[in-house]
């Protein structure tokens, strides 16, 4: 293997150090020298002094570029600042994310977002699912898809900043020159998940019990069709526009014999990629099977990504860890529950539910549009 700069390969190497004291606070290195160098700050955010040993310096020089790369995962927001952290691919006074964030539903308050950044930085901001409140933000490494940091996205990070040193840009200037931006953020790295806004359909009165509104919630959780479903195998898919950000999720639920019992669809507001989309529709399917059914179950996807997420017994720190964790917290009360990656071919009803969502939203019960069986 050649690298172009050795320089900087060391340098990503030494990065790698800096990651690992940030993953292992506790481990008897990261703890001497917390105590050492920065007894009462944190690693990423302390004016470290120069007269110090050999070792610490190299990874103070490593932490240079490390610090480049890293981004916040929001939960409850308290412990990033919103000018001074980054945790948006873009980025009022020194104050908090928290304070963006409407504590009592734990949403973005739009209209402040809205109000505060220039219209490309809110929209990103709203794409950002918020993590389950209650816990502490936590750090990423922004150009890996997986979250975790590698010694090759550091080395190739180095690279691009040392080709656009000279270049200008900044991204609160949306008028001036934006190459050093356009080349980083242009890289191959997944967008930011973001909280998604659903909107379903009303009908008057469900037409099986007719005992209440028709809305997602009781066709899915509170019917007694609902409720009588066992041995169910779920399919989920997602249809994603990348032009609008849109995306629309749909599912079926079958039982032994592949009769399909029920099947359900919606769509999603602000969705920066298909991989989120088709984690929320794995997401929302889940959700349903997990009230209608009492029984070992299989939710099927035709997305890798997504299943390989799903199966991991290690901390998920891509842009789409809340999603993830919020499948896992389910599995984890519902060990019966198993997800697996099938082929394309054999999820077209999902994918034809997802695909027609974009123009009819409802939840249906008991079969599938004829259109998508045939």
């Amino acid at each position: 293997m050649s690298f172009r700069d050795l320089r900087i390969f060391n340098q990503a190497l030494l990065a790698k150090q800096a990651w690992r004291l940030l993953m292992f606070p506790d481990s008897l290195c990261a703890r001497l020298l917390k105590a050492r160098y920065y007894p009462h700050g944190k690693l990423t955010d302390t004016a470290f002094i120069q007269n110090t040993s050999l070792g610490w310096q190299g990874i103070m020089h490593g932490l240079e570029l490390f610090k480049k790369g890293i981004i916040w995962r929001i939960r409850s927001g308290s412990q990033v600042q919103i000018w001074r952290d980054n945790w948006i691919p873009r980025a009022p006074e020194s104050k908090r994310v928290e304070d963006l964030i409407n504590q009592d539903n734990n949403t973005w308050n739009t209209q402040l977002v809205q109000s505060v950044f220039h219209a490309f930085d809110a929209q990103e901001i709203l794409k950002i699912k918020l993590l389950p409140a209650g816990n502490d933000d936590f750090i990423a490494w922004h150009y890996e898809k997986s979250g975790i940091f590698t010694v090759r996205s550091a080395y190739r990070l180095g690279l691009n900043l040392k080709q656009n040193l000279t270049s200008t840009g900044a991204s609160g200037c949306p008028d001036s020159g934006r190459k050093l931006w356009d080349n980083i953020w242009e890289a191959p790295v997944p967008p930011k998940i973001r909280v998604h806004r659903r909107a379903m359909d009303l009908l008057p009165t469900c037409s099986i019990c007719g005992m209440a509104p028709e809305d997602g919630y009781h066709a899915v959780m509170v019917c007694t069709k609902a409720k009588a479903l066992r041995d169910s195998v779920l399919n989920v898919d997602a249809s994603f526009l990348e032009s609008n950000n849109s995306a629309t999720w749909g599912v079926v639920i079958r039982d032994h014999s592949g009769k399909a019992l029920v099947s359900a669809r919606n769509i999603i507001t602000d969705c920066p990629s298909a991989e989120a989309a088709e984690a929320f529709a794995c997401l929302e399917g889940v959700k349903i099977l997990r009230t209608v059914s009492d029984r070992p179950a299989i939710v099927e996807t035709d997305c890798l990504a997504v299943s390989l997420a799903i199966n991991s017994s290690t901390k998920d720190r891509s842009v789409n860890c809340g999603i993830y964790e919020d499948i896992k917290l389910i599995k984890l009360f519902d060990p019966g529950i198993q997800v697996r990656k099938i082929n394309r071919s054999c999820n077209a009803v999902a994918h034809g539910i997802a695909s027609w969502c974009h123009s009819v939203c409802r939840v249906m019960r008991d079969c599938t549009p004829n259109s998508i069986i045939s």
